[in-house]
């Protein structure tokens, strides 16, 4: 490139899904190579077109010329839902962390959101479409399933097991060694001291299975 104009040619279009706080977040916390990498093309899913933190356009519709996707959104089935909408559409996904996950030790399997102010230990798999919300400690040897939710300021101790599309809510520890199922929700505030099987809503300190989900 020439001195004083930006080369665009090596940048791809990235769509962000959604225009809420999550998104916020992945924007307050990029760092120069990932920023200087993509243009950003931001998805609200509503008929209101509007400026999103003052600067990037944010739109209705997804624009043909967006090859990457990264889900700012919430909610595990919706994630799993629009996942396979945008692959149908030939998107494919990224992973972001804004916390550092060598491959050596933690395993990333695509797809993946990882805000800021995270701890992740070594021999850590978090599986595809799963989100990282801030504030979160996870411990060696902890496996986490495809399409879960970790709320923000949980601390998830070592080699605990979360199935996937499970729930956890905001400021819930979990000891070490506990399973919790697939399709689970975990409410905020509690504390994890038992396996929980699939299919549950639970919470409380200490833990108590509420109801079955269908």
């Amino acid at each position: 490139c020439e001195v004083n104009h930006t080369c665009t040619k090596m940048r791809e279009k990235l769509l962000i899904y959604g225009a809420g706080g999550l998104t916020m977040q992945l924007f307050a916390s990029l760092n120069f190579e990932f920023d200087n990498k993509f243009d950003y093309v931001i998805y609200d899913g509503i008929n209101r077109p509007f400026k999103f933190l003052g600067k990037y356009l944010t739109y209705n519709v997804i624009p043909k010329d967006c090859n990457k996707f990264c889900l700012c959104i919430s909610g595990t089935e919706q994630r799993q839902l629009i996942t396979s909408e945008l692959l149908f559409k030939g998107l494919n996904p990224i992973i972001y962390s804004a916390v550092e996950t060598p491959e050596q030790f933690i395993k990333l399997k695509g797809n993946n959101l990882i805000l800021q102010q995270c701890v992740i230990e070594p021999n850590v798999e978090i599986g595809f479409g799963t989100m990282i919300n801030v504030n979160n400690n996870i411990f060696h040897g902890c496996k986490i399933g495809s399409f879960c939710e970790i709320c923000p300021s949980c601390n998830i101790l070592g080699d605990v097991k979360i199935g996937s599309l499970t729930f956890i809510g905001a400021n819930t520890t979990i000891l070490p060694k506990v399973e919790i199922g697939k399709n689970c929700i975990i409410g905020a505030n509690s504390l994890v001291n038992k396996n929980i099987p699939d299919n549950y809503k639970a919470y409380g300190s200490p833990i108590k299975l509420i109801s079955k989900l269908i």
